[in-house]
């Protein structure tokens, strides 16, 4: 699931200052591999903190689906509303470096047409409930977002 990330440096730190008055720093990559590290927002003793994971905040992710044999077309899933995707994941430490794990969730039908399985993708507007709620309250949000809230598009 989500093989590939694409992270934007301007859009990923303009939008968690406009949303929370915390210091955030990220670097672009348009490729942002598994093993490669993330800026990612987390919460911790009732405040949130930027912590370097693996994977993180992005505005755009990856997928190939098989075309028959072994060609395989890749595929970028954005929001609609050109924000950033805010992905629901648990973090854990590590000896090396935190991780940091996407959930994910049955595809809504857009995504649905390239993939089996989509990540969580949390509203801006649940953020505080999602940061701020006890884990049996979060089911709500492990559902797939509305089909019109994503965008898809076949990458060259």
């Amino acid at each position: 699931m989500c093989g590939r990330f694409s992270v934007n440096k301007e859009q990923v730190e303009d939008w968690v200052t406009d949303h929370w008055d915390i210091s955030f720093s990220c670097e672009s990559n348009k490729d942002l591999r598994p093993t490669q590290q993330v800026s990612t927002l987390i919460k911790v003793n009732d405040n949130l903190s930027q912590l370097n994971t693996q994977w993180g905040i992005k505005p755009s992710w990856y997928e190939w689906r098989n075309e028959g044999g072994k060609r395989k077309l890749k595929y970028v899933f954005h929001a609609s509303s050109n924000q950033v995707l805010l992905m629901a994941g648990i973090w854990y430490e590590t000896e090396s470096v935190p991780q940091l794990v996407t959930l994910t969730t049955r595809p809504n039908s857009r995504c649905g047409e390239c993939h089996k399985r989509m990540p969580v993708l949390i509203d801006a507007n649940n953020m505080d409930y999602w940061f701020n709620s006890d884990v049996e309250q979060l089911q709500p949000l492990l559902e797939p977002i509305a089909s019109d809230l994503v965008t898809v598009a076949l990458e060259n």
